[in-house]
């Protein structure tokens, strides 16, 4: 578990995805990390297109479109915080 590099001698090549207990060892589990990752960056984006939408559809003070403004600003800001701990790690 040293990540992709030498390991006193031997080749030690598994990656950890997010936490300690998510070790990549085999080429699904890559796989599937990789389509999670980019899964995230889809919604981030998805997010921020939506609410510009919604804020296009705002005429005057509509508290529903708000909160759904809201709501997507939410979930827009957590999953871009997930992608920057899968850059990070």
């Amino acid at each position: 578990m040293d990540g992709l590099g030498l390991s006193w001698g031997e080749m030690s090549s598994c990656v950890i995805f997010l936490f300690q207990n998510y070790e990549l060892n085999s080429i699904g589990l890559l796989i599937s990390a990789y389509i999670i990752t980019i899964a995230f960056g889809l919604v981030v984006h998805l997010c921020g297109f939506l609410r510009l939408k919604v804020k296009r559809c705002i005429v005057g003070e509509v508290y529903g479109l708000r909160v759904l403004q809201s709501f997507l600003y939410t979930v827009q800001v957590a999953a871009g915080y997930f992608l920057m701990l899968v850059v990070m790690t």
